[in-house]
C-alpha cells in the first residue's frame, strides 16, 4: 500500500496549476451520469438537495448518496494524482 502525500505538503504550484484544474474537469466528466449531475448541481452550482435533485428526477436522499459517491470518487482520483505529483517532485529534488 502506498502512502498518500498530505495535500498541504505538496508544492503550491501543483495545487494551483492549470494542469491540475484540467485533470479535475476530466475527472468530473468521467463520473457516472447520476454522480456527475449531483456533483455539478451541489458543488458547482451550489444547489441544495431539493433543488439539485429535482432536474435529475431523484429523491433528496438519492441525490445525497450520488453527491457523496461522486465526491469520494473524485477525492480518490485526486489523491492518486497528487501522490504521483508529490513523488515526482521528491524524485526531482534528489536524495
Amino acid at each position: 500500500m502506498s502512502t498518500v502525500v498530505p495535500w498541504p505538503e505538496l508544492p503550491e504550484r501543483h495545487l494551483l496549476s492549470a494542469e491540475l484544474l484540467e485533470h479535475v474537469d476530466t475527472l468530473i466528466a468521467a463520473l457516472p451520469a447520476r454522480q456527475w449531475e449531483a456533483v455539478i448541481a451541489r458543488d458547482v452550482l451550489g444547489l441544495g438537495a431539493r433543488r439539485g435533485s429535482a432536474p435529475a428526477g431523484q429523491s433528496a436522499s438519492a441525490h445525497w448518496v450520488a453527491v457523496h459517491r461522486g465526491r469520494y470518487a473524485l477525492r480518490a482520483a485526486l489523491e492518486r494524482l497528487l501522490r504521483d505529483a508529490g513523488e515526482q517532485a521528491a524524485a526531482a529534488d534528489g536524495p
